[in-house]
């Protein structure tokens, strides 16, 4: 888990200060730094790992460097270059040898790599099996020996999660690659008037680059503050800054560059590498076929985080007491009692956010994370976010977020995340993706209904057992109507009384500017109908490559602001593969969402927590906050909200202040006012 970011450019680039540019991502690599400068006329490489002393020193690259590499510093500016820098943090080989960028084949492969890629070991065995030699012990030398030697498709045999850069001297080209779920992001830019493609693992660090005028996507922040939208597409909250899709390959080539004429644009290619394949098949599920299918999804998730306990630094868990968490929770403890998680220590470490205040009761999970840490024997830390600790951190967490972020769960996340490290453990594992493979969600009842028949006395049965579920049969009968309405002629219809539905609540934020805002949605009504997933598992896979992303962000930008790996077992591509090819009937069964998730771990954990129906992850009490000691704050925010006017919202929003608290848009108008002014939004 570290910071990676790159230059290229045909021609010399004025004000270019590598320093500011690469300091931007200091925090996600507190443990060494290292860049490599190649010039693209001749083939004569430069390679080092020595930044550290500069970047103690705070010396400005481009005036202030003296002697011999102030000179070579000049030289490479002043004529094509490529440039790659990495920011480690140190997981796997922790001596000097795993220091990036990381040479291979005599030099002519350079990577700089984020993320793990937790089947190392087994590819190193295959890859010595056939004649491959290795001098460090770290993944990014496995990388590079099997680009060597599978090209481009080696990123099929990676499990794990990755965003890197592989500089091919002799191909000439720069291979770029996200993993298939987006755990690790990847910006980029290319500036047409200076001529210079440039990415990197944080926006942030883009934005200091010559030329980059920090100017808001007005549409995207429109879809933000109506639909709670974001990395659903290329484009990101910035203008000209995009985004490497997951499961996506970006590949240039340089062979014409070093000509300062040619536009480095024509030789930039993006493709995409895999898709998670859906069976639709209807099933029926008996004791047997459960029990089965259970047994499978165990050892397939067990595998997950065994591979996933690879370090050599300590491991531990971050616990919210749900499902999803506890069941990481329980499958270390296993291994640990197998002597198969050397990197736990001789006791497992979670950490949690709870909330103490009688007022803040209702997102408190204290009583579920007791009772899964006292039965396993587990070292627990908590946490308690308070509302003027968000005041006091607000600015750092939007910085470090990049983009802005749907509530303010992102913040107990956050300060969950200042746990680890003072406790000695600097790499945690979380559920993050399984309600999205396994429909956790409330709203995914209505979608698997709807893909029963209307008078079948299973759709009347799974709608009665859900009779107990706080907001499960409202939730469900609403997205049961929609789905089935959707799927016939009327779907045009019903689409435009959504539309109207949204309607309202875009008035409530931008008045009589939300009619021309949401008709720019309806103008897109025929690609919206045409991707609208039809079954359940056709809306996982959908919500998997395209909402999970965004959750996926939050997780990697809070862990990284404190210098801890995050890992997550239900991303492992195995588990995502048998869960998408496994019929939606496993899935919800008897008004039990996750169902086969809680059959496997029946009987582990506890009943309360296995069978629990109000699951919350990690939760705020957001209302609370800012209808009571927030309150203020927020009116202050918007009243004076200058980036909010610029929007078109509308000027007395503070009327609709406690209302607006019911639907989350509060947050929302709040923090983008605020990304707007930490950076410094045009």
């Amino acid at each position: 888990m570290c910071g990676i970011a790159g230059i290229i450019s045909p021609r010399s680039l004025p004000q270019l200060d590598i320093f500011n540019f690469i300091s931007s991502i200091r925090h996600r690599g507190p443990d060494n730094w290292g860049y490599f400068i190649s010039p693209l006329d001749q083939t004569q490489v430069s390679h080092s790992s020595g930044m550290n002393d500069i970047l103690q020193t705070g010396l400005d690259w481009s005036s202030t460097v003296g002697g011999k590499e102030r000179e070579n510093y000049q030289r490479y500016l002043a004529r094509p270059f490529l440039m790659l820098a990495h920011a480690r943090l140190s997981i796997l080989d922790l001596t000097a040898a795993g220091n990036q960028p990381l040479a291979y084949n005599r030099d002519n492969l350079i990577i700089i790599l984020n993320g793990e890629i937790y089947n190392y070991l087994e590819l190193r065995l295959e890859l010595k099996a056939k004649g491959y030699e290795f001098r460090t012990a770290t993944d990014g030398e496995v990388v590079l020996a099997a680009y060597q030697e599978w090209g481009e498709d080696c990123i099929h045999k990676f499990n794990g999660m990755w965003a890197f850069a592989i500089y091919d001297r002799l191909k000439n080209r720069l291979f770029l690659s996200r993993d298939r779920l987006g755990v690790k992001s990847l910006f980029y830019t290319y500036n047409h008037e200076l001529n210079y493609f440039a990415f990197t693992s944080e926006i942030k660090a883009l934005l200091t680059l010559p030329g980059i005028k920090v100017k808001a996507n007005l549409e995207e922040c429109q879809n933000y503050l109506l639909y709670n939208v974001a990395e659903n597409t290329e484009n990101t909250f910035f203008q000209g800054i995009y985004r490497l899709p997951p499961a996506s390959n970006l590949i240039i080539d340089l062979t014409e560059i070093s000509n300062k004429n040619n536009s480095l644009f024509q030789s930039i290619s993006v493709s995409r590498y895999w898709d998670l394949k859906i069976n639709n098949d209807r099933c029926n599920v008996g004791a047997k076929e459960i029990a089965d299918k259970a047994h499978e999804f165990y050892d397939l998730f067990m595998d997950a985080v065994k591979i996933r306990l690879r370090a050599d630094v300590q491991v531990g868990t971050a616990l919210s007491g749900g499902l999803d968490s506890s069941s990481n929770v329980y499958v270390i403890n296993q291994l640990l009692k197998q002597g198969q998680a050397k990197a736990v220590g001789d006791r497992q470490y979670s950490f949690s956010s709870v909330f103490s205040r009688a007022e803040e009761k209702y997102a408190d999970e204290s009583y579920f994370i007791d009772l899964i840490t006292r039965q396993l024997d587990i070292k627990s830390v908590k946490i308690v976010p308070t509302p003027q600790r968000l005041l006091n951190e607000v600015e750092s967490l939007v910085y470090h977020q990049d983009e802005p972020f749907g509530s303010t769960s992102i913040f107990a996340q956050w300060c969950v995340f200042s746990l680890p490290r003072p406790n000695g453990i600097l790499v945690t594992l979380d559920g993050q993706g399984a309600d999205e493979q396994l429909a956790g969600y409330l709203s995914y009842l209505g979608i698997y209904w709807s893909s029963l028949p209307l008078l079948s006395p299973s759709l009347y049965r799974e709608i009665w057992q859900t009779k107990d579920i706080r907001g499960g049969l409202k939730a469900g009968l609403r997205q049961l109507v929609v789905g089935k309405t959707m799927a016939s002629p009327l779907s045009s219809f019903v689409f435009r009384l959504l539309m109207k539905r949204r309607m309202l609540i875009g008035e409530k934020v931008f008045g009589n500017n939300a009619a021309g805002i949401l008709d720019k949605c309806m103008e897109r009504m025929p690609e919206f109908l045409g991707k609208h997933p039809a079954t359940l598992n056709e809306r996982l896979a959908f919500d998997t490559q395209n909402s999970l992303p965004v959750l996926l962000r939050y997780a990697d930008r809070n862990s990284m602001a404190y210098g801890i790996e995050s890992r997550a077992p239900y991303l492992d591509y195995r588990l995502a593969e048998y869960l998408a090819a496994l019929p939606a009937d496993y899935k919800i069964h008897n008004g039990w969402t996750k169902y086969i998730a809680r059959c496997s771990f029946s009987g582990k954990l506890p009943d309360e927590i296995t069978w629990r129906r109000d699951k919350m992850g990690f939760p705020t009490p957001e209302k609370t906050w800012l209808r009571g000691p927030l309150r203020e704050w927020g009116i202050d925010i918007i009243k004076k909200g200058k980036f909010l006017q610029e929007l078109g919202v509308r000027s007395d929003l503070v009327n609709n202040y406690d209302q607006m608290a019911n639907d989350f848009t509060l947050w929302r108008l709040i923090n983008i006012e605020l990304w707007a002014k930490v950076f410094k939004v045009n």
